[in-house]
């Protein structure tokens, strides 16, 4: 076998995985529904919060995860009234500086991405 058999047979697999993925994400994006104190997980990609019997946790995985570089994760409050989401970083991380951040209103939203080596969630438009 030359190399580029060697490329078609394993690497062209992995490459039709990922893409199968990344499609199947944007048809289906994985998401959950929450009302109490959640951990994010390396799948997820929208959490719809709903924070109506009180304030809610969202914890955010660590930025020294691999699993986290350049994934997106959009957090979503979905209620009018009761409580806060509160979103924490893990550890020393912070989210643009700050130790934490806060969806107060309905329908109020964020996306967050994080490099792996890097420390600081940032929002994104």
């Amino acid at each position: 076998m030359d190399w580029v058999n060697i490329y078609s047979l394993e690497d062209g697999l992995s490459v039709r995985n990922k893409l199968n993925t990344a499609v199947g994400y944007l048809i289906n994006p994985p998401y959950r529904n929450v009302s109490s104190l959640t951990n994010v997980l390396s799948t997820d990609r929208f959490i719809y919060v709903d924070s109506s019997g009180g304030d809610v946790q969202i914890n955010l995985q660590s930025s020294g995860s691999s699993l986290n570089d350049g994934n997106l994760i959009t957090i979503i409050r979905v209620n009018s009234g009761g409580g806060n989401v509160i979103i924490n970083p893990a550890g020393a991380d912070t989210i643009m500086g700050q130790s934490n951040m806060t969806l107060r209103f309905q329908y109020d939203k964020v996306t967050l991405q994080i490099r792996n080596g890097e420390t600081d969630w940032i929002p994104l438009p």
